[in-house]
């Protein structure tokens, strides 16, 4: 670690620098999402999709199911429960999806 004239650890200034910077995106995220939402449920309108939209949520979620299967799959290969569990957690995404 690398200390400046004062002591201080300018790796750990700089790691707290990061995590105040991200969490700050992060609430200005949420709650940019909750005034949204807040205006939807006041306001309501009905939601448009078109063919192209639909399309690429049907290709997302296929893509998601393989991927989750070809996880399980070579986790049980290798005999690694993290990675059997992971991708039936991708499996169960897609159902949600």
């Amino acid at each position: 670690m690398h200390e400046n004239l004062f002591g201080i650890c300018t790796q750990e200034v700089s790691e707290y620098l990061t995590a105040m910077v991200i969490s700050l995106i992060v609430l200005y995220a949420g709650i940019t999402s909750l005034t949204e939402s807040i205006k939807k449920v006041i306001n309501p309108t009905t939601p448009k999709y078109n063919l192209v939209s639909l399309i690429i949520v049907v290709v997302a979620i296929l893509v998601k199911i393989v991927l989750g299967e070809y996880v399980k799959r070579k986790g049980k290969e290798l005999n690694s429960s993290s990675l059997i569990n992971s991708g039936q957690d991708a499996k169960l995404d897609s159902v949600i999806s």
